[in-house]
């Protein structure tokens, strides 16, 4: 018999957690006084006219302003979900509706990018009962990596929805780069990231698929990837039924 007192390493744990979330919420008010500022400067309605470097330079402001909220939020998000119990309450979801209303806006939102996105559910009926912000959570992360790691002209996007009497599948397959082999088991750690060399150096805190892993465990599924370069991904969540 071993026993092994783990209560050294999980005070550690939660002290880090505690420091991640400190350090977010202290990020985030001068963030935000910042990108209030540069968009008060935008308005020359306010400010007085700008010339074309100046609204060049405004707009790199904003645009990286935007870039460390998000990579705050996703902060917040991760240490809340490993601090907090979840809150499991669910509701029926009709995955055929609720798919394209909430990624085709995504996609809508994304000007400097030509996208294809193509939606297979073919049985109206496929419904699920989870907690709709938790699913929200999970696809939002995967289609914004679809999106964000491809280097394709025309970025190609396909969501297919199967099930059976006691699993659901809900697949998103890209035809990005694909995943090196050796990077495919420790993606969903958190704060890993490929090699920028291979991403493009695309920026990101790596935590989004540690996130996803996270919310599908709590809801009894399990998230599997297969990969080949130069072939995409195909990231399958299942859950139960």
């Amino acid at each position: 018999i071993t026993i092994r007192d783990v209560t050294d390493a999980r005070t550690e744990e939660l002290m880090k957690q505690d420091f991640l979330s400190l350090m977010s919420h202290k990020l985030r008010t001068p963030l935000n006084v910042i990108t209030q500022s540069a968009s008060i400067i935008r308005k020359e309605n306010i400010c007085g006219p700008l010339n074309d470097k100046q609204k060049k330079y405004i707009e790199s402001v904003l645009r990286q302003s935007r870039l460390h909220a998000n990579l705050i939020d996703g902060l917040l998000k991760f240490t809340e979900l490993n601090t907090m119990k979840l809150d499991l309450q669910k509701e029926e979801i009709v995955l055929c509706d609720y798919l394209p209303l909430l990624v085709n806006p995504m996609i809508e939102g994304i000007k400097d990018k030509k996208i294809e996105l193509k939606i297979d559910c073919p049985d109206k009926c496929y419904r699920i009962r989870i907690n709709k912000s938790h699913l929200d959570m999970i696809m939002r992360n995967l289609v914004e990596n679809a999106i964000k790691f491809n280097d394709k002209e025309v970025i190609k996007i396909s969501i297919s929805v199967k099930k059976s009497a006691q699993e659901l599948e809900i697949s998103i397959y890209d035809n990005g780069r694909g995943i090196p082999a050796e990077d495919q088991g420790k993606i969903f750690e958190k704060f890993y990231q490929i090699e920028k060399f291979f991403t493009g150096n695309v920026a990101g805190a790596g935590l989004g698929l540690a996130l996803v892993k996270r919310l599908v465990s709590v809801h009894g599924g399990q998230i599997d990837l297969k990969s080949e370069i130069g072939k995409g991904a195909t990231f399958t969540v299942t859950l139960p039924a």
